[in-house]
């Protein structure tokens, strides 16, 4: 690929991942374009999902985005109550507790920082066998003149997103969820967990269903 056409990508707005300001990643997308592309606003002031959801999986992962990006805070107890079915089957048991630890997990899962190695780009630079964050149009052409070979691929650390979790203490999450330290330890640390893993997929799933209504 010759300098041009990286400058292209780089400047060229990305299709396969999904960022707003605030959040890090490629495309900078305000809120309104978002909720833009997933909801229809009533004359009412009411609102409902404007894409075409097969799933309750996709429902929970539009909305999701919904509450992450467009400050949709009206939603969380729906993510809740969509997102649970899913971590039961993962999990394979219903823990009784279990609506409050994903309730715990939406609320630490929206604390995230900017990802340390791409910047908050959700892509980086390939040389050789190193890899270099997207930091200006001026590395781009160091790095192809000296190191020869120059490619874009999804920065791994963060999947694409931009961002990296952020990350609470244990103590943390029992507290939020409102379960004692050593029953959290004991029964609910892999419920959590689960939690967490759950949501990351659900989003990568929404900012999918992004994109493709925006490019429709």
């Amino acid at each position: 690929m010759s300098t041009a056409e990286l400058i292209t990508r780089y400047l060229a707005p990305k299709t396969a991942a999904l960022a707003v300001t605030g959040h890090g990643g490629i495309a900078e997308l305000d809120p309104q374009t978002i909720a833009g592309a997933l909801v229809f606003h009533r004359r009412d002031g009411s609102w409902r999902l404007s894409t075409q959801i097969a799933t309750q999986r996709e429902q929970a992962a539009v909305l999701l985005i919904l509450y992450l990006y467009a400050d949709h805070q009206d939603v969380l107890g729906r993510i809740q109550c969509l997102v649970q079915p899913q971590v039961v089957k993962a999990l394979d048991r219903a823990p009784p507790k279990l609506a409050e630890v994903i309730r715990a997990a939406v609320l630490e899962y929206s604390n995230h920082h900017q990802c340390p190695r791409c910047g908050g780009k959700g892509e980086v630079w390939r040389a050789g066998n190193r890899t270099y964050p997207k930091h200006s149009l001026q590395q781009a052409h160091w790095l192809k003149t000296n190191r020869g070979t120059l490619t874009t691929e999804e920065c791994a650390h963060c999947g694409g997103t931009g961002r990296v979790h952020a990350g609470w203490s244990h103590r943390s999450r029992s507290n939020a969820a409102g379960i004692s330290w050593a029953t959290y330890k004991k029964y609910y640390a892999e419920p959590y967990q689960v939690a967490l893993n759950v949501l990351g997929d659900l989003e990568r799933e929404g900012m999918g269903v992004v994109w493709r209504n925006l490019r429709d």
